[in-house]
């Protein structure tokens, strides 16, 4: 691809890792171009994304590596930059509309959000989430590391996402959980 990245098929994250390069070029851009964050390319680094690769006892090295690689580079350019250490919705789906308990899922988030703070992480970044259960996990998992918690919610031009998810119980939900920050993608 034109930034350096593996074809389709092939874990990202993973190779990230093993071409630093590639993640350290396109952190210092965003930073010499003004950012005052940098997000981490982790958004597919939980537990149950990388299961699909066979990288799920990676987790804790994918998720620390890819973070020190993007502090090390966006920090480099400018001191007061923040990172974001990025996390998406899941692969799998709480009970009742899916078969995972909802600890596990908060559990399998939490496994991720330390991992990012370990990394040196500043925030942490649910983006993309599609359920009202992955945002109230993911807060809760991430809450756990004393970090700052930001939730960005994926809608559909109705207000919903494509699972149903209301955007205002989502922002109503999110703030009683104590999210810093609650933003929209579409």
């Amino acid at each position: 691809t034109k930034q350096g990245l593996p074809p389709q098929g092939v874990c990202a994250e993973q190779y990230l890792l093993e071409h630093p390069q590639i993640l350290m070029e396109l952190a210092s851009q965003y930073a010499k171009a003004g950012s005052r964050i940098v997000c981490t390319p982790t958004d597919a680094a939980d537990r149950s994304h990388l299961e699909l690769y066979g990288l799920e006892d990676k987790t804790l090295e994918i998720n620390v590596g890819l973070t020190q690689l993007t502090v090390k580079a966006a920090k480099s350019q400018n001191k007061e930059i923040l990172v974001a250490g990025s996390l998406s919705p899941l692969t799998l789906h709480a009970q009742p509309f899916g078969e995972t308990p909802f600890l596990d899922i908060v559990n399998i988030y939490a496994e991720q959000a330390f991992a990012l703070k370990r990394g040196g992480a500043d925030i942490l970044l649910a983006d993309n989430m599609i359920s009202l259960s992955h945002c109230r996990a993911a807060i809760l998992g991430c809450k756990q590391t004393g970090l700052p918690v930001w939730v960005v919610l994926d809608v559909e031009q109705d207000g919903e996402t494509n699972l149903g998810c209301d955007l205002v119980a989502a922002l109503i939900v999110c703030q009683s959980l104590g999210a810093l920050a609650f933003g929209l993608t579409c």
